[in-house]
């Protein structure tokens, strides 16, 4: 029995009305229970084992007189109350340095090692950035993280994420991946793609990436601000590379089934099946508004696994999930 038959044999059983507020919550738990206390100056990512490398430097000249990597209040209300004009002098100076890559709205990006580049932020929430990054990059969704350095330059207050630079040309002599959206022009958000008047090429993109934001929801990780910008493509098969992962949550029970009913939804409208988006979508939140969230979560993978399977828009039909 595929979805179809069951959405016509469940919804006349539910009772529940939709949920009308989407509780969405964003940053703020630490995705894989990485400690951020100690002076810890650097460390490194062991691909394939979950975990992060840890090592302290012999030669290191720099000793903090509080634990690296701790914010207090103080901190976090002192950047706040920055001046816009001191905001804006503070970019200059990071944009006038030799190493700039460039910036965005949490951080800063410049060349480190060949083939990789450094981000630099002061958010107390970095840690949550790298580990979410490394379960994208461990599923082929992401730039590779290479390090994490908890003083850069020894100022603790600016912590550094060193990952694969998309940027670095591949073995043709040219990048692999190029921003979905070249800066400075303007972005938008990947739903607006999925919109019936873009092209087939628009909307079998936005399918790839919603297939990546389901499989980010399978592993309790909810990517939130996907704007345009945030996004690099694959110059040989359009393959999405997801980027700045600054605003995320770990999520389970009811927030994992929310984070894989919107990458289903968004999924079926790229298909132009907005039908078959808008019943899915209702089914589970009338599941999750009568409290059966585990019949919500296997309703929704069934639906995702569905969707998985389709690989040509043009060719999509309604037989087909």
């Amino acid at each position: 029995m595929n979805i179809i038959e069951r959405i016509k044999l469940i919804r006349p059983l539910l009772n529940a009305k939709r949920s009308a507020n989407l509780d969405v919550r964003h940053a703020g738990d630490i995705l894989s229970g990485i400690d951020s206390e100690g002076s810890r100056l650097r460390t490194r990512w062991l691909p394939g084992t979950g975990t992060l490398q840890w090592s302290l430097p012999t030669d290191s000249p720099f000793i903090s007189p509080k634990s690296l990597g701790t914010y207090t209040k103080n901190d976090i209300i002192a950047k706040a109350q920055l001046s816009d004009e001191r905001i804006r002098d503070k970019r200059e100076a990071e944009r006038a340095r030799e190493d700039f890559v460039g910036q965005g709205a949490y951080g800063t990006i410049y060349s480190d090692e060949p083939g990789l580049v450094r981000k630099e932020m002061t958010s107390p929430e970095v840690l949550e950035e790298l580990n979410a990054q490394a379960i994208a990059a461990e599923l082929g969704l992401a730039p590779r993280v290479v390090a994490y350095e908890s003083a850069v330059h020894g100022d603790p207050k600016v912590k550094g994420i060193v990952m694969q630079d998309l940027n670095a040309p591949g073995s043709v002599g040219t990048p692999l991946y190029k921003p979905l959206v070249e800066p400075g022009n303007p972005t938008g958000f990947v739903e607006d793609l999925t919109n019936p008047w873009n092209s087939t090429k628009d909307k079998l993109f936005a399918l790839k990436h919603y297939k990546q934001m389901g499989q980010l929801a399978l592993k309790g990780v909810n990517l939130r601000d996907r704007h345009t910008g945030n996004i690099f493509k694959h110059e040989m098969t359009g393959r999405p590379m997801q980027i700045d992962f600054g605003i995320t949550s770990k999520v389970s029970g009811e927030d994992q089934v929310q984070a894989l009913i919107e990458a289903t939804q968004g999924g079926f409208a790229a298909l132009g099946q907005y039908d078959v988006a808008e019943i899915i979508n209702d089914t589970a939140y009338d599941y999750l508004s009568g409290g059966q969230v585990k019949e919500a979560w296997d309703f929704t993978k069934e639906a995702f696994a569905s969707l998985q399977k389709v690989k040509n828009s043009v060719a999509f039909t309604t037989n087909q999930i």
